[in-house]
C-alpha cells in the first residue's frame, strides 16, 4: 500500500483530507476481504529512515495500491516506483475532487470521495466493495498496467527470493502497528488531558517517523499542554519540536 498516513492538505483547494480515514475504512478493509495481507509501504524503515526494503516491498507485492490524494510527492514518486519495477497488478487511487497532473491522468485511476477530514458510512462501503472487486480483477487479469512496460514490452522486472521478501512484510506489519498503537494511545490521552503521557506516546511515534508535519503538530500540542517542567519551558519545547516543518514559511494550515 502507497499512502501518505495522517492529515494532509491539498494545496491548489486547501481541502484537509484524513488519509487514515482512507486506510482503515477503504483500503484495508477491501484488501483483507480478498484474503491479502496490507502494509504500508513507508513503514519499513531503519533507524527512522525509509531505505532499500521499501523498495524491495514495492518490487515484490503480488498488488500495490497507490493514494495520490493531495498529490503528495512520497506517494507518487513510490508509484514511480512500482511502475518500474513491475509490469502489473498496480491501483491507483485518488479522491474525486482531487487534481491529476498531466502524467498521471491518462492512467486509469479508482476514485472516492472525501467529506470534509472524514469519509462517511455509505461511502465507505460502496468503495471498499468496488475497491475489492477491483482488486479481483486485477489480480485475475494480471494484464500489463505500468506505463514503464507497456511502452518498453522488452523490459524484464528484476526479482528476489520468497525468504527475503516474507520476512519483509513480517517487518512492515509489526512497524505499522507500533505506529498506530502509539498514535492512538496519545490521541486517547489528549481526550483524557494526560498531555506529558500523550506527548510520550507521540514521541516514539516521532522517532518511528522523522518528519511527519501530522505527528509533529500532536507532539507539539501535548508537549505545550503538559506545562512541564513550567509553561515558559514547555512553549519552547513545543516551538522545537514544530521547526522542521518551517512554520513561519509553510502553508500548511
Amino acid at each position: 500500500m502507497v499512502e501518505v498516513d495522517g492529515k494532509k492538505t491539498e494545496y491548489e483547494s486547501g481541502r484537509t483530507l484524513d488519509l487514515n480515514a482512507t486506510y482503515e475504512t477503504i483500503i484495508e478493509p477491501a484488501v483483507t476481504s480478498r484474503g491479502l495481507r496490507c502494509v504500508r509501504a513507508d513503514e519499513i524503515m531503519q533507524s527512522g529512515l525509509i531505505d532499500v526494503k521499501m523498495y524491495d516491498l514495492l518490487l515484490r507485492a503480488d498488488l500495490v495500491i497507490a493514494d495520490i490524494s493531495t498529490g503528495n510527492v512520497n506517494a507518487v514518486y513510490e508509484l514511480g516506483v512500482r511502475h518500474a519495477l513491475r509490469p502489473n497488478s498496480t491501483i491507483v487511487m485518488s479522491e474525486d475532487k482531487g487534481k491529476l497532473y498531466f502524467d498521471l491522468n491518462h492512467i486509469s485511476t479508482f476514485q472516492y470521495s472525501h467529506f470534509g477530514e472524514d469519509i462517511l458510512a455509505r461511502e465507505a462501503r460502496r468503495a471498499t466493495e468496488a475497491l475489492g472487486n477491483l482488486i479481483e480483477a486485477v489480480m485475475a487479469a494480471q494484464a500489463i498496467d505500468s506505463p514503464v512496460y507497456t511502452f518498453l514490452p522488452r523490459l524484464r522486472s528484476p526479482s528476489m527470493s520468497d525468504e527475503e521478501f516474507e520476512e519483509l512484510v513480517d517487518e512492515a506489519e509489526a512497524a505499522q502497528q507500533r505506529l498506530f498503537h502509539h498514535m492512538r494511545e496519545g490521541e486517547k490521552l489528549m481526550r483524557q488531558s494526560q498531555h506529558h503521557a500523550a506527548s510520550v506516546e507521540f514521541a516514539a511515534a516521532r522517532d518511528m517517523k522523522p518528519g511527519e508535519p501530522d505527528i509533529l503538530q500532536k507532539l507539539a500540542l501535548s508537549t505545550y499542554k503538559s506545562k512541564i517542567p513550567n509553561e515558559l519551558a514547555a512553549l519552547r519545547a513545543a516551538m522545537e519540536v514544530l521547526s522542521p516543518l518551517n512554520p513561519e514559511s509553510s502553508n500548511d494550515p
